[in-house]
Protein backbone atom coordinates (compact mmCIF):
# COMPACT_ATOMS: atom_id res chain seq x y z
CA UNK A 1 0.00 0.00 0.00
CA UNK A 2 2.65 2.76 0.93
CA UNK A 3 4.12 2.04 -2.66
CA UNK A 4 1.29 2.71 -3.90
CA UNK A 5 0.84 6.02 -2.46
CA UNK A 6 4.48 6.98 -3.78
CA UNK A 7 3.72 5.84 -6.73
CA UNK A 8 0.86 7.79 -6.54
CA UNK A 9 2.18 10.72 -5.43
CA UNK A 10 5.20 11.35 -7.61
CA UNK A 11 3.00 10.92 -10.30
CA UNK A 12 0.56 13.38 -9.67
CA UNK A 13 3.78 15.92 -8.90
CA UNK A 14 5.00 15.13 -12.59
CA UNK A 15 1.44 15.87 -13.75
CA UNK A 16 1.68 18.91 -12.03
CA UNK A 17 4.56 20.10 -13.60
CA UNK A 18 3.64 19.17 -16.80
CA UNK A 19 0.58 21.66 -16.35
CA UNK A 20 2.83 24.19 -15.33
CA UNK A 21 4.45 24.20 -18.36
CA UNK A 22 2.09 23.85 -20.69
CA UNK A 23 0.24 27.02 -19.01
CA UNK A 24 4.08 29.07 -19.04
CA UNK A 25 4.29 28.14 -22.55
CA UNK A 26 0.45 29.33 -23.72
CA UNK A 27 0.44 32.89 -21.68
CA UNK A 28 4.12 33.17 -23.00
CA UNK A 29 2.30 34.42 -25.97
CA UNK A 30 0.31 37.17 -24.36
CA UNK A 31 3.04 38.35 -21.56
CA UNK A 32 1.37 36.50 -18.73
CA UNK A 33 2.84 34.90 -15.90
CA UNK A 34 0.86 32.68 -13.56
CA UNK A 35 -0.57 35.18 -11.51
CA UNK A 36 -1.75 37.00 -14.36
CA UNK A 37 -3.88 34.14 -15.36
CA UNK A 38 -5.44 33.56 -11.89
CA UNK A 39 -6.39 37.04 -11.41
CA UNK A 40 -8.26 37.07 -14.96
CA UNK A 41 -9.57 33.74 -13.94
CA UNK A 42 -11.25 34.81 -10.99
CA UNK A 43 -12.21 38.58 -12.16
CA UNK A 44 -13.95 36.24 -15.36
CA UNK A 45 -15.92 34.05 -12.69
CA UNK A 46 -17.40 37.16 -10.94
CA UNK A 47 -19.75 37.45 -14.22
CA UNK A 48 -18.88 41.70 -14.51
CA UNK A 49 -20.33 41.94 -11.00
CA UNK A 50 -17.04 43.69 -10.46
CA UNK A 51 -16.21 47.44 -10.79
CA UNK A 52 -13.56 49.93 -11.15
CA UNK A 53 -14.14 50.82 -7.73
Amino acid sequence: MEQRFETFTVQIAKISRCIRKIKSEEMAEFNLKSPHVSCLYYLYRQNNKMTAK
